[in-house]
């Protein structure tokens, strides 16, 4: 934090915050499993060890673009199934967004 005085005997006070996500609280247990992976028709995705707070799990394609978004239930453990038969075969990230945990997985989709 900086402290200046202005002519006027003000004081001012100023903080410059740096978002970085690497500084983020993780649980060093939390897991995210995905599996069967490759996957052909449906996959499993499993996590533990996360918060109680609201929870996101996407699914991002190779060019970074978001396939999948959806509220999913928070919670110590938790379990999702995604269809992949109608996405074309390829590389993605699993993305699991809990508060303020990430935790990303690679999936391989064939047909």
């Amino acid at each position: 934090m900086t402290t200046r005085r202005d002519s006027a005997g003000v004081t001012h006070n100023s903080m410059k915050v740096v978002y970085d996500p690497a500084q983020l609280p993780m649980n060093a247990d939390a897991r995210l499993i995905t599996y069967p992976n490759p996957a052909y028709g449906s996959v499993r995705i499993n996590w533990e060890g996360v918060s109680e707070d609201p929870a996101r799990l996407q699914l991002i394609d190779e060019s970074g673009r978001l396939v999948i978004d959806r509220a999913v239930r928070s919670g110590a453990k938790g379990e999702e199934s995604i269809e992949v038969t109608k996405l074309p075969a390829g590389n993605y990230t699993v993305r699991l967004t809990v508060g303020q945990q990430l935790l990303q997985s690679p999936l391989i989709v064939v047909h």
